[in-house]
């Protein structure tokens, strides 16, 4: 555990000129901002729970794990290298010149989604029969795609399923996205399942998925603007604290 936090150590999320945030710092901080406002807000809360038709407690843990993921695609070289120096500074090698510039990190994180951290999702933490399993991708897309694509629109998923992500993403920058993934599946969701064999109307379920979407992203967008504000967030280092359960 301690080598994988390590590898975490390298990649930054927020940076100005006094110094940077580490990247997974950011995302709990904006995963922090919705936890609190879920637990000011009853009414929206309940709406949440309602859109979903899970059990409150799974549905807050979902809801706040995939918030908390809402900035993988700064795991890309595209990102990590947008200060040279810095980049130089973490890893300790020199900072190349990127021509794979056509993708912005939302985007990028959307396609380690499609690619591969669903299935790894699926396979931890959903129960389900095999002639549901497109319409299930398809629920838990939608809400991927609302946390991900928190930068105006929805992303598309034909088109960036189709990218090649080892053109934005050293192995290095896989390991680590796969690091971060399975740690904050733990932090939040620990053992949870959703067990979709146990919901009667799937398409039903998928229905009130699609309109949910949009009250998620702003949800995620809400709470990334205030998680990036230093006023309610100063940046931290890596010393102040020994793994992800101690920052949250």
């Amino acid at each position: 555990m301690e080598g994988d936090i390590e590898q975490l150590k390298v990649y930054w999320g927020k940076a100005k000129e006094e110094g940077y945030h580490p990247l997974v710092f950011h995302q709990l901080d904006v995963a922090a901002v919705a936890s609190v406002y879920l637990d000011t807000h009853p009414n929206f809360r309940k709406t949440i729970i309602e859109a979903l038709g899970l059990p409150e407690d799974l549905t807050i843990s979902l809801v706040l794990f995939f918030i908390a993921i809402h900035d993988m695609g700064k795991f890309s070289l595209n990102f990590q290298t947008k200060i040279p120096a810095l980049f130089e500074h973490l890893r300790h090698k020199p900072a190349k010149n990127i021509s794979n510039q056509d993708k912005h990190h939302d985007a990028l994180g959307y396609v380690l989604w499609l690619k591969l951290l669903r299935d790894k999702f699926c396979e931890n933490h959903i129960i389900y029969s095999n002639n549901h399993k497109i319409k299930i991708q398809k629920i838990l897309n939608s809400l991927a795609n609302a946390v991900m694509g928190h930068h105006g629109k929805p992303l598309e998923d034909e088109k960036l399923y189709k990218c090649n992500y080892n053109r934005f993403f050293q192995t290095e920058d896989i390991e680590a996205a796969n690091i971060y993934f399975q740690m904050a599946t733990q932090l939040f969701l620990n053992d949870k399942r959703i067990n979709f064999n146990e919901i009667i109307n799937i398409q039903e379920m998928y229905d009130r998925f699609q309109h949910f979407s949009w009250w998620f992203s702003g949800l995620t967008i809400l709470s990334d603007w205030l998680g990036s504000n230093t006023d309610y967030f100063e940046y931290q280092s890596w010393g102040n604290f020994s793994d992800l359960a101690s920052y949250w």
